[in-house]
């Protein structure tokens, strides 16, 4: 015998079955018979689960946003230096070191806390970075960012390592800056 669920409790009921005793829902059209029904049940339930992670930060948890890769952060950030090594290569001839400094501080905190909310080579590899809450960086927050790779540079580049061992994906300035790179 086939039976239907209700698609609004989820209530295993006859075919036959016009209303839903339960909650009174509707059925005939909307209702799905039950194969069909776990199949659409069973695949819900895994692109809603939310991830069971110790370490993982409760304020990231069900904001919908998925980690960025860490290969994909890497080829971003590649991208980013090789463009930033050419503007300080012709910076450094009319100001000293100080001056390209500057030019990455503004670079990254710029192009992270503006609308795009990443740098040229995380937006090419479809990443974005955010705060805590989900939201857009604040300028000084994606300073202080920008600053905190210097810790994550130091010894051998641990803080960037970390990130493979951190279950949100977030390197050791990520951590620092309570921020977040996710997928777009």
């Amino acid at each position: 015998m086939k039976n239907q669920i209700c698609t609004s409790c989820g209530s295993t009921l006859p075919v036959s079955a016009l209303l839903c005793p339960r909650c009174g829902n509707r059925l005939g059209a909307t209702a799905k018979t039950s194969a069909a029904a776990a199949v659409t049940a069973t695949a819900t339930n895994a692109a809603n689960a939310k991830p069971n992670m110790p370490g993982f930060s409760g304020a990231w948890q069900g904001t919908g946003h998925t980690a960025g890769a860490v290969w994909r952060r890497a080829v971003a950030l590649a991208f980013d230096l090789a463009l930033l090594t050419a503007g300080s290569v012709m910076l450094v001839q009319v100001v000293p070191i100080v001056g390209s400094i500057l030019l990455c501080w503004l670079y990254f905190a710029l192009c992270e806390s503006s609308g795009l909310q990443a740098t040229l080579g995380k937006r090419l590899l479809k990443l974005r970075v955010l705060d805590a809450n989900g939201m857009q960086l604040t300028f000084w927050r994606a300073s202080l960012r920008f600053f905190c790779r210097f810790l994550s540079a130091l010894p051998l580049a641990m803080g960037y390592v970390f990130a493979l061992f951190n279950p949100a994906r977030q390197t050791l300035h990520d951590v620092l800056a309570s921020t977040r790179v996710v997928a777009r």
